[in-house]
């Protein structure tokens, strides 16, 4: 590799490399195929670096959860070890980054670094630390793009014999930028940073029927969000115990005609949690027909997604009594249960429910 250092990968033949590593050309080809291999070598000695670093700063895949510092140190963190790793071998980083590009690479190989990026993600949404208007892959993907963009620049500067300034000074300053574009206003910090990403919201909201406010007025349940201006909630299932599930319309699905967006919140003594989904008239109309069957003994699928979270009611769960069951097939691939002590005219209160979202967004929805 120093080699490749001082001639680059295109200049350093594999007779180069033979001569300078003191080994026959014949032995190169034992350990390399070809000579792309050595890209793909260096790849993955760059990633066990990566893992073994972040393991180091408490953000390895095996620590504890006490360990992990915040979601959005976390990421600040991960940036940082990458733009230390890119520092510490400049003119090798650079040459088999161009050579990785040349060769087609960042189309072939899976994004690792998006995955760990959208794994730090979930973790700041399941805390509700981290807003949820999109996935936590498509945020791991951007940060990866964000940090593959700092990393083309910082080499091309070098290369037009620019002064190439830090790699790590721009990565973190993108990231702020990113940063404040997922938090909550009301929380960042007065220097700029931002302290805690977003916050929960207390119960259910004032604008639906009465049924619904009983739901709210119980003294055991605890805060799962108020529904904000312009925004109507589907579902609202609670008792007493604490436990609740919520799904609530938030407005219009941004970039996509005839949609709207949406948001499940589970919220329960033991386990919280947000996941953002995407309606159309069509799955409104299945919920209608959901409840219907609900009210004749049948234990249903109110929001069934194949590429998405999914809710389904079991009237008799295991614990033998109603079981709110909320799958997310996407992201997290978990499932979670639970119990509701349902009131006996829940159905109804979910039918006027429904009712209002359809005439608040009648002129918007498409049957998509």
């Amino acid at each position: 590799m120093t080699l490749i250092s001082e001639k680059g990968y295109a200049g350093a033949s594999v007779e180069d490399i033979a001569e300078h590593a003191d080994v026959a050309r014949g032995t190169f080809f034992n350990h390399f195929p070809r000579k792309e291999a050595l890209i793909s070598a260096w790849v993955e000695a760059r990633q066990e670096r990566l893992m073994e670093r972040l393991a180091l700063a408490g953000l390895g895949r095996c620590g504890s959860e006490r360990e992990r510092p915040s979601p959005a140190d976390g990421l600040r963190q991960c940036l940082a070890v990458l733009g230390a790793l890119n520092e510490e071998e400049p003119e090798l980083s650079r040459a088999m980054l161009t050579a990785w590009v040349q060769t087609g690479r960042p189309l072939e190989e899976e994004p690792y670094l998006g995955e760990i990026l959208a794994e730090l993600v979930a973790i700041g949404r399941a805390r509700g630390e981290i807003a949820t208007r999109l996935s936590s892959e498509q945020v791991g993907e951007a940060l990866r793009d964000l940090y593959l963009g700092a990393l083309y620049r910082w080499t091309r500067r070098a290369a037009r014999s620019e002064r190439p300034g830090r790699l790590s000074s721009e990565l973190a300053s993108a990231l702020e930028l990113v940063l404040h574009g997922l938090a909550v206003p009301e929380r960042l910090a007065g220097d700029g940073r931002v302290e805690v990403l977003t916050k929960w919201r207390p119960p259910f909201g004032n604008r639906r029927p009465a049924e619904a406010e009983a739901c709210r007025a119980r003294p055991g349940v605890r805060g799962i969000g108020a529904v904000t201006a312009g925004q109507l909630d589907l579902a609202l299932l609670c008792d007493d115990e604490g436990n609740g599930v919520r799904i609530t319309v938030l407005g219009p699905l941004h970039g996509v005609a005839g949609g709207l967006s949406a948001e499940i919140v589970v919220d329960t003594p033991f386990v919280a949690g947000r996941l953002t989904l995407s309606l159309w008239r069509s799955r409104l109309t299945s919920w209608a027909e959901a409840l219907d069957r609900l009210e004749a003994g049948e234990d249903v699928a109110l929001l069934h997604v194949q590429r998405g979270p999914s809710v389904f009611i079991h009237l008799n769960g295991a614990r033998h009594c109603p079981e709110v069951v909320v799958e997310d097939g996407l992201v997290s691939m978990t499932t979670v249960r639970v119990p509701i002590d349902l009131p006996a005219d829940w159905v109804t209160t979910h039918r006027a429910l429904l009712a209002a979202v359809l005439d608040g967004w009648d002129g918007h929805l498409s049957q998509t």
